[in-house]
């Protein structure tokens, strides 16, 4: 913990990042898995925002900040594409995958830590991040990507393409 580092005089460099994409695994593990499956389960009202970020975007500010480490001793950065997504453009887009086959969407009552973090409207201010460490998210957003994202999903999952 921050408390540990501090009492042991570390200063830990500390990355925030929002819910990842890219590949598999995750929050969106379940959306395209729902997708298969034909019902996406989703926590929450459905109403919200989401802020994301591609797995590769972070892997470049992780480089970013291993190589600035001696400077950024002590920060709390956060991980994030410059918008957030609200969740009803996701799950069009995510349908829109499925063609003509009807996917249900159900939204249910957050369970547990996670859940509930997913299910609020989550903005994610990234200025300091990309100011001190010159870092930039390359990667389409998830909606804007989906249709690539899905068929790398599929891939690693092993899914027919």
């Amino acid at each position: 913990t921050l408390e540990l580092a501090r009492a042991l005089n570390v200063r830990p460099v500390v990355l925030r990042p929002a819910l990842v994409y890219g590949r598999n695994g995750g929050f969106f593990d379940r959306v395209f898995a729902g997708l298969v499956a034909g019902n996406i389960r989703l926590p929450g009202t459905l109403e919200n925002n989401l802020s994301t970020i591609h797995v590769d975007d972070l892997a470049e500010l992780y480089v970013k900040i291993a190589e600035r480490a001696p400077v950024l001793k002590g920060q709390i950065l956060t991980a994030a594409n410059r918008s957030s997504e609200p969740v009803q453009e996701i799950i069009r887009a995510v349908r829109r995958l499925a063609g003509k086959r009807e996917i249900q969407v159900e939204s249910y009552r957050p369970t547990n830590v996670g859940d509930e973090g997913v299910a609020l409207t989550q903005v994610i201010d990234t200025r300091i991040t990309r100011t001190v460490t010159d870092w930039e998210p390359r990667k389409r957003t998830f909606v804007e990507g989906v249709a690539e994202y899905y068929q790398s999903w599929k891939a690693v999952n092993g899914q027919q393409i």
